[in-house]
C-alpha cells in the first residue's frame, strides 16, 4: 500500500534562497526526511503556480524516490 501525505506549501517557513534555507526547519522537507516514514506521494497545495519551484529540487534531494 503506498503511502501519501498531503500538505500546504508554507510561504514563509517553506521558503527560501542560497544556502542559509538549510539551516532553519521547513516543515514540508522536513517530513520527507524521517528514514522510518517513506512518502510514496506528495500532494502539495501552493497559493499560485510556481510558488513551491525552489522547493521541489529541494525535496527531490533530501527524498530521490
Amino acid at each position: 500500500m503506498a503511502t501519501v501525505a498531503f500538505g500546504f506549501y508554507g510561504t514563509q517557513l517553506d521558503a527560501g534562497a542560497g544556502a542559509k534555507r538549510w539551516n532553519k526547519w521547513r516543515p514540508t522537507v522536513s517530513l520527507l526526511q524521517h528514514d522510518d516514514l517513506l512518502i510514496d506521494r506528495l500532494v502539495l497545495l501552493v497559493p499560485r503556480e510556481g510558488a513551491a519551484d525552489r522547493l521541489l529540487p529541494d525535496l527531490a534531494s533530501v527524498s530521490p524516490h
